[in-house]
């Protein structure tokens, strides 16, 4: 691998950049600072909404250093220094009054990401040591009468025993507007069928005029895969095998600061 090809890194957040604890490491830090002094830009893609993102950048360490965020799964993406924002194929409001509907048969919350909210139909509480982590609140809704526009994605929380249950339901029940995937053992994401990371990053890259094999990109887990297999992937050791499966390389454990030293050692050398 010619690692001087590299211009953009993009990176996955919980269980990739950030560890356990949700913080950022010294070592991960410092090598997206040295990204920034080889001229390379640099990005986070998480399924949170990019809007989120920018109040933690300072808590982690990196705020300054960060050139692009892709929120949603790739359905926002945010130029930082720019501060401009590009929307891209968000749910429509019968899509996701037809999700509520058929998934309220489960005993999982469905939840929407309202600004600093996330609106709920059913109780979160097991979650709220999360949310608080995540400087969120919870609000629960009628989705009928409160849900009036378009959002970029729908969020399922479970118990993590009825995971496969219900991923093995929507398999036996596609529907053509929406896809289902885990991007978490408790977590259930209903996006776009169109929507990934990797849209996001294909995006930024005709933005940039480079080649999506010129972005290296680091992930863990079922939503990462996109953009595993289509940049120069990099899986964290703690991701499955098959997610592992997707990407060109494999990085050591997000606890063991698995990012910043696959740069140091690659890319900033």
């Amino acid at each position: 691998m010619n690692w001087k090809q590299i211009k953009l890194v993009m990176t996955d957040l919980d269980d990739t950049l950030l560890n356990d604890q949700k913080e950022c490491s010294t070592i991960n830090a410092q090598a997206i600072k040295k990204l920034k002094e080889k001229g390379i830009k640099f990005g986070i893609a998480t399924g949170r909404g990019a809007h989120l993102i920018p109040r933690f950048l300072k808590q982690w360490g990196i705020e300054g250093y960060v050139d692009y965020i892709i929120g949603s799964n790739g359905a926002e993406v945010y130029d930082v220094q720019t501060d401009k924002m590009e929307c891209f194929h968000f749910l429509s409001v019968d899509t996701i009054l037809r999700i509520e509907e058929e998934y309220r048969q489960f005993p999982m919350a469905i939840c929407l990401y309202n600004q600093h909210e996330l609106w709920t139909n059913k109780s979160i509480y097991e979650y709220e040591s999360r949310l608080e982590a995540h400087k969120l609140t919870a609000r629960y809704i009628d989705f009928k009468k409160d849900v009036q526009k378009p959002y970029p994605k729908i969020l399922g929380i479970l118990p993590e025993t009825l995971l496969e249950e219900i991923l093995r339901y929507s398999k036996e029940h596609p529907d053509p507007h929406y896809r289902v995937f885990s991007s978490g053992k408790t977590l259930l994401e209903f996006v776009h069928p169109d929507l990934s990371k990797s849209y996001g990053i294909a995006y930024l890259c005709k933005k940039l005029n480079i080649d999506m094999q010129q972005v290296l990109a680091f992930g863990d887990a079922s939503n990462d895969i996109e953009m595993l297999r289509d940049c120069c992937g990099v899986a964290m050791n703690n991701a499955s095998d098959e997610v592992k499966s997707y990407a060109q390389y494999i990085a050591e454990d997000a606890n063991a600061s698995g990012f910043g030293n696959f740069i140091l050692k690659h890319i900033v050398e």
